[in-house]
């Protein structure tokens, strides 16, 4: 097998996967909205809860920003599916903000 080639867990052999600066991107656009949500207390991560609105805010800044910048690379759907997830953990982040509590 050449260097060029990997096996996939399901058998299948091809050519290594390439990650592209938007993928890249809309990986960690992802990242960062999932840690918004684990920040917010929203989602349990391992087996504690953790709450800090700071760091909440700073993921979607980041992941905002991001967006923007590689909106113009992303396909109209998927523009529209990431538009929606942001908008979604900025409301959540508004209720939470709301509650005032935060540690």
């Amino acid at each position: 097998m050449s260097e060029d080639k990997t096996t996939w867990e399901n058998g299948d052999t091809g050519e290594k996967p390439t990650l592209t600066p938007l993928g890249l991107a809309l990986i960690t656009i992802g990242m960062f909205i999932n840690q918004a949500w684990i920040y917010m207390g929203l989602v349990v991560e391992g087996q504690e809860m953790k709450k800090d609105l700071a760091q909440a805010q700073l993921a979607i800044d980041c992941a905002s920003e991001l967006f923007r910048l590689a909106s113009p690379f992303i396909n109209e759907e998927d523009r529209r599916r990431l538009r929606a997830t942001l908008a979604d953990a900025k409301i959540n982040f508004a209720n939470q903000s709301k509650d005032g509590t935060s540690t």
